[in-house]
């Protein structure tokens, strides 16, 4: 069990993984994280996520 997901966002990060070829850790974090992250990781700017700070990374 993961803190804080629920069947929608193992759905969703399931989705990510199949259909966006990312990660496990990636696709739980994006799935959870509301549309904005902080993070040096590229891969959330693929998804449509906002990086929090990218200016900074």
């Amino acid at each position: 069990m993961l803190i804080g997901a629920g069947k929608q966002n193992a759905l969703a990060a399931a989705l990510l993984i199949d259909h966006e070829n990312t990660g496990v850790f990636d696709s739980f974090h994006a799935s959870l994280c509301d549309g904005e992250i902080l993070s040096s990781d590229h891969i959330y700017e693929k998804l449509g996520i906002k990086r929090a700070g990218s200016e900074y990374l």
